[in-house]
């Protein structure tokens, strides 16, 4: 059970990570769009569809990372809980 409390700690971390990465990456390479209204992107006549296709790939990857690493860290909640139960009983 450490073992694969352990593995799952390592896979959320990294996932997390990657989630932050793919942040900073999409700030720096988008300053001018706002997280509210990045949905307007695709429609926007002014905006390259080039360049409205490459947030489109970093928002889904980040999204990826982000929603895999909630469930890897509520995962390991669970098994710390069990691994506590069963060492009090």
């Amino acid at each position: 059970m450490i073992g694969a409390i352990t593995v799952t700690a390592l896979f959320a971390l990294t996932s997390s990570i990657a989630a932050t990465i793919g942040n900073f990456a999409m700030a720096r390479d988008f300053p001018d769009v706002r997280p509210e209204n990045d949905w307007e992107i695709q429609n926007d006549p002014l905006f390259d569809p080039t360049i409205a296709s490459r947030y489109s790939r970093y928002k889904l990857t980040t999204n990826l990372f982000y929603y895999q690493s909630l469930v890897l860290w509520a995962l390991l909640g669970v098994m710390a809980v069990c691994k506590l139960i069963i060492d009090w009983m």
